[in-house]
């Protein structure tokens, strides 16, 4: 990192000679990836991708302490009277102690900035222009149109990320689903797969048996659905941020819990046979493996 470039662009913003998109400009040039502010410490420190860091004093005088509580539309109005009337970095920073922010960390790739509570709180803002704009219940169907087996869920989980899905639950005796996005967005897609009846009585041998059948592309997304009903699930929770599904019975207890694999899948080459068998294929996982004993085994 250019440490001298870094000092001065910390300078320029507390005396108010340079506005946030020069300072992120700036920043950027500096190798720098991220940054966190601390009120309380009265400090700023700047990283790099490399894991370096900086570290510039906060040298304001007669800063008010940081509030108890946290003041989300306090804090939101601070931002946009900064972004829109060009409020001193000073006005700023002394209207969000009061709104009860403790520090926050300003992503430049990322193009965000998390604000934090002293209770644990947080609160995100985008740049300005840089917030992705909001998955459609078409944007959805689109991706589910595409014809799938088991052995393509990989695909239909990087096409859902793509659009912004952070999770998504699949209700099985209605067929729907609903997709939730970074900001608080949910789309609620009824009909999105088969309704099925549901047992009342769960067998996870026989869910493990079923998810294994569509996993290596022997069944299709709606044949998963009886399936996954006639062995007790009534749905399934795909968290597209941890990269797990869990499966649920008619009681919300949990089932299961199955790794969405994050690699590609290969054919899979039985070593006593020697000829790959057609239509079974297993992950190449990239991750590094868990270091549990009892892991879930990865894919779905």
């Amino acid at each position: 990192m250019n440490t001298k470039m870094i000092t001065a662009t910390a300078r320029k913003t507390l005396d108010g000679s340079m506005s946030f998109p020069e300072v992120v400009g700036q920043l950027l040039a500096a190798e720098v990836e991220y940054y966190h502010v601390d009120y309380v410490g009265l400090r700023k420190t700047f990283y790099s991708a490399e894991g370096d860091a900086a570290v510039t004093p906060i040298n304001y005088e007669g800063l008010p302490p940081v509030a108890a509580e946290f003041d989300t539309a306090a804090l939101r109005a601070d931002i946009l009277d900064s972004q829109r009337n060009n409020q001193p970095y000073r006005d700023f920073t002394r209207r969000a102690m009061e709104a009860g922010v403790q520090g926050y960390f300003a992503f430049l790739r990322g193009k965000r900035v998390t604000y934090f509570g002293r209770q644990g709180e947080q609160h995100t803002e985008w740049f300005p222009n840089a917030q992705p704009a909001p998955f459609t219940e078409q944007d959805i169907r689109a991706a589910y149109a595409k014809p799938r087996t088991g052995a393509d869920f990989p695909r239909l989980i990087r096409d859902l990320k793509a659009l912004g899905v952070v999770s998504y639950d699949h209700l099985l005796e209605t067929g729907s689903n609903i997709f939730r996005g970074k900001s608080g967005q949910s789309v609620i897609l009824a009909n999105n797969g088969p309704a099925v009846a549901v047992s009342p009585k769960p067998n996870l041998e026989l869910l493990k048996k079923y998810i294994a059948m569509h996993q290596s592309g022997q069944t299709n997304y709606p044949t998963l659905c009886g399936q996954a009903g006639e062995a007790g699930v009534d749905k399934w929770t795909s968290d597209l941020l941890t990269m797990t599904c869990t499966y649920f019975d008619k009681a919300g207890r949990k089932m299961h819990l199955e790794l969405i694999p994050d690699g590609e899948y290969k054919q899979w080459q039985d070593p006593q046979s020697g000829p790959a068998v057609a239509g079974n294929r297993i992950p190449v996982v990239q991750s590094n493996p868990s270091p549990y004993t009892d892991q879930p085994k990865r894919p779905f």
